[in-house]
């Protein structure tokens, strides 16, 4: 009974990368995702999360205020998509991942 709940506690852990990461590991538990369960649609979510990642900051663009602003904005908007969309997505693939191990 107890391997079962330390089990259950690293399945939990496992979708939760994304959350303490601040996205920047969103795409880490669809890489494992898509390895185990060898479906190609996940290697596209996988592109999709590391270009999020990979998004330009608002300190490598143009100098122009009003370009910095747009930016900016879009660069908050995928961190918040990272962490809140990648967190829920883990969960999701959660039980798929890890069917008979539990």
């Amino acid at each position: 009974m107890r391997q079962h709940a330390w089990r259950t506690v690293g399945f939990v852990l496992w979708a939760l990368i994304p959350l303490p990461s601040l996205g920047i590991l969103a795409s880490i538990p669809v890489l494992h995702a898509a390895l185990r369960l060898r479906h190609p649609r996940l290697w596209l979510f996988i592109f999709a999360y590391v270009g999020l990642t990979v998004r330009p900051s608002p300190s490598h663009t143009s100098l122009y205020v009003t370009n910095l602003n747009v930016i900016g904005n879009l660069a908050e908007s995928a961190l918040v998509l990272l962490i809140v969309g990648g967190t829920i997505h883990a969960f999701v693939l959660r039980p798929q991942v890890f069917k008979g191990a539990q």
